[in-house]
């Protein structure tokens, strides 16, 4: 399998740039994503082990986009983000995004990724009807996508193991491509 989808864009904002994950970035963002016991995890969820996420990415098939966010003047990744379970026949997908160090979040850099990952979902690809899903618990993710148009839709309850015998909801999120459009 070749490193690099060969459908799959580079995309460039104007601090950031998304490349396609590689199986290059292996031992850097399992290291990343390995996280302490309080970690709420990135999404799409990443293996922690360097072998596991190797195989992750030669697993990604057609119905996922995967790309690794990158400073404009770097190659090292700082996070992914993702267009997943895409279903054209349906027009929808879901997306999901993830910084990999604290330094990076809350920089404004997830705004841009948001902005070139929709643009290409509604615009390219063509879908109707984007979601996303939250860990309650992740107030700046909520924030996040809610700046980006993103209505909240429902909830899954007590479905994240968080430690023995305790849980936490996934929120789900929905933008339309018109409300997209409009809003924009």
């Amino acid at each position: 399998m070749s490193e690099r989808r060969a459908d799959q864009p580079e995309m460039f904002g104007e601090r950031i740039w998304l490349r396609p994950i590689e199986v290059r970035d292996a031992l850097a963002i399992s290291q990343a994503s390995a996280g302490g016991p309080d970690e709420i995890s990135i999404e799409p969820v990443i293996p922690v082990s360097e072998t596991a996420f190797r195989n992750w990415v030669q697993s990604i098939d057609e119905s996922e986009l995967v790309w690794a966010i990158c400073r404009t003047d770097e190659q090292d990744a700082i996070g992914t983000a993702s267009i997943r379970h895409i279903d054209l026949q349906h027009r929808t997908a879901e997306t999901g995004m993830g910084f990999l160090y604290e330094a990076d979040r809350g920089r404004g850099y997830g705004q841009e990724v948001k902005a070139l990952v929709l643009d290409f979902a509604f615009e390219v690809i063509g879908l109707h009807t984007l979601m996303c899903t939250i860990d309650s618990r992740n107030l700046r993710s909520q924030r996040s996508v809610e700046r980006s148009g993103y209505k909240r839709a429902g909830s899954l309850t007590a479905n994240i193991p968080i430690g023995l015998g305790q849980y936490a909801d996934t929120l789900i999120y929905q933008l339309m491509a018109d409300d997209w459009r409009t809003n924009r």
